[in-house]
């Protein structure tokens, strides 16, 4: 069973109390150093989509230290998603995907900041996503107007950002690579979304990840199928990207 809030809080308290609470980022201290530790622990990173790759690129950063996100998904957890989204057990079907991920990452990190966004993106709402300074976005939403709204706002305001396209259909996650969208190949939803953007005038140089793999072919109930390592690799490429830009590392 989920622990609750203040559940977690009192189990908090009994390990911190013992000081076995003060070597939780010691891992990541041993590959970043202290000085980085502090950066992403004053960070503030938004993930649109909490779904098979976002809800991986969340945990990820938040069990890399980062210290606060900005949860964006409008949907429930289905039985559906069992087969590929972290927060999704059976504890949680029925459940806001943002409320799971709260009590989730609450158990992970009690310290960590969230701001939930029960919201469907689009260009009329996605300002109300940004209610606090953000440095950094992971796009990881399926619509193609969501993500555009993203891009369009990021690039105005310039908030670097990486955005996830087709995990879906494939079953190689080797075949994944970070390329910029004016380069994609093999992407149907990258060529619409090239089109797109670039009649809303908008910089095709935009960080994405994506496969190199042929999706395979759609199955008559016309559900994109989706098998966890690919999109599970997307949404820890995507992490990586978020951290090497907040530490400007890795380049």
């Amino acid at each position: 069973m989920m622990l609750r809030k203040k559940d977690i809080w009192t189990e908090y308290l009994k390990i911190s109390e013992s000081g076995r609470m003060d070597n939780q980022f010691e891992r990541v201290i041993n590959v970043l150093g202290e000085e980085n530790l502090r950066k992403l622990q004053n960070a503030h990173v938004a993930v649109f989509g909490l779904g098979g790759v976002g809800s991986f690129s969340v945990e990820a950063l938040a069990r890399s230290g980062v210290g606060k996100l900005t949860l964006v998904d409008r949907d429930k957890i289905e039985p559906s998603n069992l087969n590929r989204q972290i927060e999704a057990v059976i504890d949680t079907v029925g459940t806001d995907k943002t409320e799971a991920f709260e009590q989730r990452l609450l158990s992970i990190c009690p310290d960590i900041k969230l701001i939930k966004k029960k919201v469907s993106v689009d260009e009329s709402s996605v300002e109300s996503c940004f209610e606090e300074r953000v440095d950094y976005v992971i796009d990881a939403i399926d619509s193609t107007d969501g993500k555009l709204a993203i891009w369009k706002y990021c690039q105005e305001n310039g908030i670097p950002f990486v955005a996830c396209l087709g995990a879906a259909r494939r079953l190689d996650p080797e075949q994944l690579t970070v390329t910029t969208l004016n380069k994609t190949e093999k992407d149907p939803l990258a060529r619409k979304l090239r089109y797109l953007a670039r009649q809303k005038g908008m910089d095709l140089k935009i960080k994405v990840v994506c496969s190199k793999e042929d999706p395979l072919p759609m199955n008559d109930s016309g559900v994109l199928g989706s098998m966890i390592f690919v999109p599970a690799t997307a949404g820890l490429i995507c992490r990586k990207e978020c951290i090497k830009e907040l530490l400007d590392i890795g380049k």
